[in-house]
């Protein structure tokens, strides 16, 4: 194995022969990204003769495979957490203003946000009644 960076599926660098850190430039962590996203959507195949192209199902599992395995995934669970955070701070915020007229458009945002991220996990979870009925 020669002194190229080894890349792990999470997206960071690995220790090469030297021992330090490799550090991915923007040019080739972009062409990496596209490759991992690539890699992701061949390595999920689906049996269905009738139907070789465009499916409902594999663009659920594509999304899936994203939002539970990779850096963007994270990053979307980090974002829904600072809107949460934004979310109380802003209820908190409307208690003590006098005249709260402006923050409806933000509460109307945010809740149309919530609202999406909802339809998107409904859209991507494997069994509907158990996604309507659990508790967690």
């Amino acid at each position: 194995m020669d002194k190229q960076a080894k890349i792990h599926p999470s997206g960071l660098g690995t220790r090469g022969r030297s021992g330090s850190i490799t550090n991915l430039t923007s040019q080739s962590s972009t062409n990496a990204f596209d490759s991992k996203l690539k890699r992701l959507a061949d390595s999920i195949h689906i049996e269905d003769e009738e139907n070789e192209g465009f499916s409902i199902e594999k663009l659920r599992l594509i999304l899936k495979e994203i939002l539970t395995n990779s850096f963007i995934g994270d990053a979307y669970n980090n974002l829904l957490l600072a809107i949460s955070c934004f979310s109380c701070f802003q209820y908190i915020q409307q208690t003590y203003v006098e005249n709260p007229d402006d923050s409806d458009y933000v509460e109307l945002s945010i809740a149309i946000l919530f609202t999406c991220d909802w339809v998107l996990n409904c859209f991507v979870a494997d069994h509907k009644m158990i996604f309507f009925t659990r508790l967690v």
